[in-house]
């Protein structure tokens, strides 16, 4: 599993359950969480898990303090064990509710976030990552928790 999980290919991003519009427009339930304490709620303390070409496997890391922790197979894994990503692997927001990850040699991705909240039920929250603020629109399911795999 790739560091930079939200590089991925959005043409190929297939998420299991109800899909959201995916147009990056605020309408009716589709909204943009456009201010740093809703996008942070929805982070903080929480694992991103995002299909990549998958199942069988998602790439999914954990929120937490600004940081990014890899899964990967799990902290006791052997082969490919759970990486703190540490200074390589960071996140921040801004004001608006922009995420931009921050990723070795300076490579960032930066997203605007919705979410239709009549989909919503449940501990996972499913989002739509717009990047730079247009689609096409990266599913995101976002589970509580930063010490299991998605």
């Amino acid at each position: 599993m790739k560091s930079a999980i939200l590089a991925l290919s959005v043409s190929v991003a297939v998420v299991a359950g109800p899909a959201l519009a995916g147009n990056c427009t605020s309408g009716g339930t589709y909204q943009q969480l456009n201010t740093q304490g809703l996008v942070s709620t929805l982070v903080e303390g929480k694992t991103a898990c995002v299909p990549n070409g998958g199942p069988p496997w998602r790439n999914q890391e954990a929120h937490s303090a600004g940081g990014l922790t890899d899964y990967k197979l799990g902290p006791s894994d052997p082969v490919d064990p759970t990486d703190p990503l540490g200074t390589t692997g960071t996140y921040s927001i801004s004001s608006s509710g922009m995420i931009t990850y921050t990723y070795s040699a300076g490579v960032q991705f930066q997203y605007s976030v919705f979410e239709d909240s009549a989909l919503q039920t449940g501990p996972n929250i499913l989002v739509d990552y717009c990047p730079g603020g247009a689609p096409p629109a990266l599913p995101v399911l976002f589970e509580p928790g930063t010490g299991h795999p998605c």
